[in-house]
């Protein structure tokens, strides 16, 4: 169960682990029973009860695939979240580096900060409103929320400035930075393979369309002739 909570805080989703294996096996279950159902009732007009009998088996097939891939897709939802709040902690990070030497504390540089944030910002809110109470725990509480790699670097980032808001600190700030604009960089590169790839693959389904429409018939109707003379 902590491989699962693991994957559902990092895809953003707060829910008990064990509730939601629960519900996901209670929909299974019942998708097992809808896709049986139409599979029964397909030859079985008196059992046209709810339904396109095909359809019904169907939508239970895709709910039981959707089901019992549920990694698959978690694990989806976790990277493209990752990666928004990558972006996010190297625009945070960025702001709190143009207050290097400033004498304002830290939990009011992250304050003005928070107008940057999006994705983070409840996060990012609850962290400053817990922050007089126990800053440290804060922190803990802060990433356990997020529950993602880049989220636990940046809040040790930003507890090592609490530690010590000495100048020399912001260049571990500023190698933060350059790590996130780094692995941004690759995740854009990776983005546009992916872009070609299915832009390739879309521009090849008109010409295997054109081939099947036109090409196929004379080419079919070529080895006729050709049969036909042997």
């Amino acid at each position: 169960m902590l491989f699962k909570e693991r994957l559902l805080l990092q895809a953003g989703l707060r829910v008990d682990p064990v509730l939601y294996e629960m519900g996901r096996r209670f929909v299974i279950g019942c998708a097992m029973a809808v896709f049986l159902y139409g599979a029964i009732a397909a030859n079985r007009p008196l059992l046209h009860l709810f339904g396109e009998p095909v359809l019904l088996a169907f939508a239970g097939a895709a709910m039981i695939l959707i089901g019992g891939c549920d990694r698959v897709w978690l694990e989806a939802l976790g990277k493209l979240r990752a990666q928004k709040i990558m972006k996010e902690a190297y625009i945070i990070s960025n702001q709190l580096l143009y207050y290097t030497g400033s004498k304002l504390s830290l939990h009011a540089k992250l304050v003005r900060c928070v107008p940057f944030a999006g994705l983070i910002r409840p996060e990012l809110q609850l962290l400053l409103n817990e922050w007089y109470a126990d800053p440290e725990q804060a922190l803990r509480t802060f990433k356990r929320r997020l529950g993602t790699e880049e989220a636990y670097s940046f809040a040790e980032t930003i507890n090592s400035l609490r530690l010590n808001e000495h100048a020399s600190y912001y260049a571990l700030l500023k190698e933060r930075i350059r790590d996130y604009k780094e692995k941004l960089e690759l995740a854009r590169e990776s983005r546009k393979e992916t872009n070609s790839y299915l832009l390739f693959v879309l521009a090849g389904i008109p010409i295997l369309n054109t081939f099947r429409i036109f090409v196929y018939p004379w080419v079919m109707e070529g080895q006729k002739l050709f049969d036909a003379l042997q």
